[in-house]
């Protein structure tokens, strides 16, 4: 008799927890979020914490990481007009400061 409502008891922890996953998703602090409504951004989450959302395919999240990024290329080598050689390397910094803008571009 035991053996049944254990069962039921384990099969609504696995049916919430699923749940949970559909329904919640989290923002670190090094994170910003957009959240898109049928493909469209609809909000974007910069502050960290649980968030709730509809499952997909009515709301979809992506997150972006808001630290700063780096590029560094290697260097390359050449010789201006008067034979002298010239090393040059490129090196970029960039950080995310509004999502909703970078989202339609590159997201």
């Amino acid at each position: 008799m035991k053996r049944p409502v254990v069962t039921l008891l384990v099969g609504a922890v696995l049916v919430v927890i699923f749940a949970l996953l559909l329904f919640v998703f989290q923002v670190r602090q090094s994170e910003v979020a957009v959240v898109t409504t049928f493909g469209r951004p609809t909000r974007s989450i910069t502050e960290p914490g649980a968030y709730l959302k509809w499952p997909w395919p009515i709301q979809r999240v992506y997150k972006f990481d808001r630290r700063i990024q780096v590029f560094e290329d290697k260097f390359t080598e050449g010789l201006t007009a008067d034979n002298n050689n010239l090393l040059t390397a490129v090196y970029v910094g960039w950080r995310i400061a509004n999502a909703e803008e970078f989202f339609p571009k590159f997201g």
